[in-house]
């Protein structure tokens, strides 16, 4: 079954979610059929099948941040 997405508003409305800008098109599509079983055939159906049905997508670790985080000077200034 195949999943499409044909309301201008909403292509509009997926276009401005942020976190899925940096993931390339290929990526999305098969994410969201590997959780769904439709055939996605865009990128905007993908996005609107991955927020209906979440997919955990997987981020780089904040281990290198959380340490240099860690590292803040604790003196106190008087």
């Amino acid at each position: 079954m195949t999943y499409r997405i044909r309301d201008p508003k909403s292509i509009w409305r997926l276009s401005r979610v942020p976190q899925f800008h940096g993931i390339p098109d290929d990526t999305l599509m098969r994410l969201a059929h590997r959780r769904t079983k439709y055939v996605v055939p865009d990128r905007w159906s993908a996005i609107d099948l991955i927020l209906k049905y979440p997919v955990p997508i997987p981020v780089p670790s904040r281990i290198a941040v959380e340490e240099h985080e860690a590292t803040i000077d604790n003196r106190l200034y008087f």
